[in-house]
């Protein structure tokens, strides 16, 4: 029996709303072979909800592409350091989803150094990755 893998697998797939609306996704799990993995994705795609609308997603899904990523997530992180020189975490993604900005945040390091962070001073952050294990 062949070791598992994890794999990453990122999809386009239409709900099954009245304007058919196009739904990005991506999954990471561990199967024993490609193949296996994007069956697995197929067969979970149809109890997915649009992101949208109250539709659920069809079967008709497209495989943007597929990888074998390492065991462990990675994220990317958009932070700062704090006056005292803690690195303050303000957004975390997966690595390679990108960002979801908010319109305001606030952040604190663990001093308790409050810090409220507008919508266009999110470009002026730092960004890092870091892995979990």
């Amino acid at each position: 029996m062949p070791h598992k893998q994890r794999y990453r697998i990122a999809y386009l797939c239409p709900c099954s709303g009245p304007a058919h609306h196009q739904n990005l996704g991506d999954e990471r799990l561990f199967a024993d072979s490609l193949d296996e993995a994007r069956t697995i994705v197929s067969s979970n795609i149809q109890k997915k909800k649009c992101t949208w609308c109250d539709g659920l997603l069809t079967n008709q899904i497209r495989i943007m592409f597929s990888e074998v990523i390492g065991p462990y997530d990675t994220y990317d992180i958009m932070g700062y350091r704090c006056a005292c020189g803690e690195r303050v975490e303000v957004l975390r993604a997966l690595h390679g989803t990108g960002f979801t900005i908010p319109v305001e945040a606030t952040v604190q390091c663990s001093k308790g150094q409050l810090r409220k962070i507008m919508n266009p001073e999110f470009l002026s952050l730092e960004t890092w990755t870091e892995q979990t294990q």
